[in-house]
C-alpha cells in the first residue's frame, strides 16, 4: 500500500469550511505544521461563530426592549421610533431560522409592537386591549383583543405560500361578554405575512425562553410566544 505524503495527510485533518489556500510539499516539512495550521484555522471558525451569535442577542434585546418601551401601539408613538424598529428588525432579519414562514406555531402567542394603525393593534377609539393570536391547527388561527369580559375574535386561515410568507383569509368575527357569544358575522379579506425573523431566544441570562415572531403584514409586528424550559 502506497503511503500518503505528508500534504495529503494534513488535508486530510483540516474542517469541512468553506476555506481557499493550498499547502505546498516541502523537501524539508517544519515540525508541527499540521498542528499551527488547525490551531489558526479553529481559533478563525470559532472567533466568527461567537460574534454571529454575539450579533444575534444584542439585535434581539435591542429589538425587544424598544419595543416594550414604545409599547404595543405603534401608531400612538414617533416615526423615528417606528423607522428604528424597522431597521433593527431588518437587520436581525438575516439570523432567522430557515425557512421561517414554515416554522410551526401552536398555542398562544401574545403581541408586543404592531404599527399598524388598524385594530389589530388592540387599539378601538379610545381603547386599547390586550392582543394573542391562537393557533389550534396548522391552518386556522384566531386573533384576539380583550378588553376585560369583553373579547373580539377574528378567525382566519393560513397558508403558507413559500419559505418567507403566509397567507391569512379572514373568516368571522366573533364577539363575547363573560365567554357568552353576542355577535358572530361573517368577514372578506386578506393579506400576507412578510417574515422577517423566527427563532428561539432568550431576552437576557436567567430568563425563559421563547419563540420570537417578526413579520410585516406590510406594518411591522413583533410576537413572542413563551416557551416551558427544557432541562
Amino acid at each position: 500500500m502506497k503511503t500518503p505524503s505528508r500534504s495529503t495527510f494534513i488535508l486530510l485533518l483540516l474542517p469541512q469550511a468553506p476555506l481557499s489556500f493550498t499547502l505546498r510539499p516541502s523537501p524539508s516539512p517544519t515540525p508541527h505544521l499540521a498542528q499551527k495550521c488547525l490551531f489558526s484555522i479553529s481559533t478563525t471558525t470559532t472567533t466568527t461563530t461567537t460574534m454571529t451569535i454575539s450579533e444575534r442577542d444584542a439585535l434581539v434585546s435591542s429589538l425587544l426592549k424598544n419595543a416594550r418601551r414604545v409599547g404595543q401601539i405603534g401608531s400612538d408613538t414617533t416615526s423615528e421610533n417606528r423607522d428604528k424598529l424597522l431597521a433593527i428588525a431588518k437587520d436581525l432579519s438575516k439570523h432567522s431560522d430557515a425557512a421561517p414562514a414554515r416554522v410551526p406555531l401552536t398555542d398562544t402567542h401574545n403581541l408586543l409592537y404592531s404599527a399598524s394603525p388598524g385594530g389589530s393593534s388592540g387599539k378601538i377609539g379610545p381603547f386599547v386591549g390586550r392582543v394573542t393570536q391562537y393557533f389550534p391547527d396548522e391552518t386556522t388561527f384566531f386573533n384576539e383583543v380583550a378588553f376585560g369580559p369583553v373579547k373580539i375574535s377574528l378567525r382566519a386561515t393560513r397558508e403558507v405560500l413559500d419559505d418567507y410568507r403566509i397567507r391569512v383569509t379572514f373568516r368571522e368575527t366573533t364577539v363575547t361578554l363573560f365567554n357568552a357569544e353576542l355577535v358572530k358575522k361573517e368577514v372578506t379579506g386578506r393579506g400576507v405575512w412578510k417574515q422577517l425573523f423566527v427563532g428561539i431566544v432568550k431576552e437576557e441570562e436567567g430568563a425563559g425562553r421563547k419563540l420570537l415572531r417578526v413579520f410585516e403584514t406590510p406594518s411591522l409586528f413583533i410576537v413572542e410566544q413563551p416557551l416551558e424550559d427544557q432541562a
